[in-house]
């Protein structure tokens, strides 16, 4: 651009700091690799929500919702894709059809408003023809996938909130980043398949997993390639008070953290953060700088995240040692709302509490 390149290039310009699409991301990194200039970059996503055969539907739903179109699709972390168990497809995708269709669009600055404007013309084009790409391949639409016109609607860039059933791994509206009011749903047999699928996009920036199973919420944490992963929580709301950062096509550097002026952000792929980090002579290191390695959640920490899940967790116990009861309890009584870098921020009892966790998961 006119302005872009010249304040790039400029010698005096020690640090370049850019939020957009990862087309234009590459070439700024480019630019700044010829004199070595620090960058930090945000870009694009495809971020996805897992929900599997046991979780709290209710709180699934409400998740999806707020994740999918809470703000537009708009968000680098809103949720595109939404990757289901088969066992719970149909009801999930019955309620989430009903509730989708009765989203109220208008002013975003009234609080009876649900769904908001897109930014420009450009971007309501765009989700059209992203809209008939989808039909193209094969994908059904069960809801939304026109402008919305009617009344004071058609004065502005209003889209309806869209949902498409039947959606593969490999089908563009599942693997390009369309920023808007666009969900893929994705039918899956197996916490492994949901995983590789939830893998298979050239982004890694935000995810989530809804189930009430301590161990599959583990799991999903070690092997998701995401800067950060929610448990019950949808892909989006914690960004503005956690480090977070993508990986792969999402860019470059954590946001939230502090670091010195003109310095950029170490980035920690959270997902491989699972507790606690130390240095190798044993002294703690909490910003995951260097020397420091990840210790699996697990022992009385995981029985303390199982508590909060709402799940159940098998105890640990030595040969020969008496078993102990594991304790279940519901997700109302504990929420954990996202992990970054080996921090868990647990709702419960009304109040948010984070939480390091050591050991090893079963």
């Amino acid at each position: 651009s006119l302005v872009g390149v010249p304040l790039i290039r400029h010698p005096d310009v020690k640090m370049i700091s850019f939020t957009g699409s990862s087309e234009v991301g590459k070439t700024i990194g480019g630019e700044c690799g010829r004199t070595l200039k620090r960058c930090s970059l945000e870009l694009g996503g495809k971020n996805a929500q897992i929900v599997m055969d046991d979780a709290d539907l209710n709180l699934a739903l409400e998740g999806v919702l707020w994740g999918a179109f809470g703000t537009t699709g708009q968000r680098c972390t809103a949720t595109s894709r939404l990757i289901v168990m088969k066992q719970v497809h149909d009801e999930i995708l019955g309620r989430l059809t009903e509730r989708t269709a009765k989203l109220r669009l208008g002013d975003g600055l009234k609080p009876e408003t649900e769904v908001g404007p897109l930014v420009n013309r450009g971007q309501k084009e765009r989700i059209q023809a992203y809209v008939e790409i989808g039909k193209k391949e094969g994908a059904r639409l069960v809801a939304g996938g026109a402008p919305a016109e009617e009344g004071d609607l058609g004065q502005g860039f209003f889209y309806r909130p869209t949902l498409f059933d039947c959606v593969r791994p490999d089908m563009r509206i599942a693997q390009e980043e369309i920023f808007g009011p666009v969900l893929s749903v994705i039918t899956v047999s197996s916490l492994e398949e949901a995983i590789r699928v939830l893998n298979g996009t050239v982004y890694g920036l935000s995810s989530s997993i809804y189930t009430r199973d301590v161990n599959r919420a583990m799991r999903a944490v070690r092997d998701l390639e995401a800067g950060i992963t929610y448990i019950n929580g949808p892909t989006t709301g914690a960004e503005g008070r956690l480090p977070f950062g993508g990986r792969q096509a999402n860019g470059t550097g954590d946001r939230g953290r502090c670091p010195p002026a003109g310095r950029a952000v170490r980035r920690v792929p959270a997902v491989r953060a699972l507790g606690q980090r130390r240095r190798p002579h044993g002294g703690a290191r909490r910003d995951g700088g260097p020397g420091a390695r990840p210790v699996s959640p697990g022992g009385r920490g995981r029985r303390a995240l199982a508590v909060a899940l709402g799940c159940e967790a098998t105890p640990r116990r030595r040969p020969g040692a008496a078993a102990r009861r594991s304790r279940v309890v519901t997700p109302e009584e504990g929420v954990v709302l996202g992990r970054v870098a080996g921090r868990y921020r647990v709702l419960s009892g009304g109040n948010v509490v984070e939480a390091s966790l050591r050991g090893r998961v079963k």
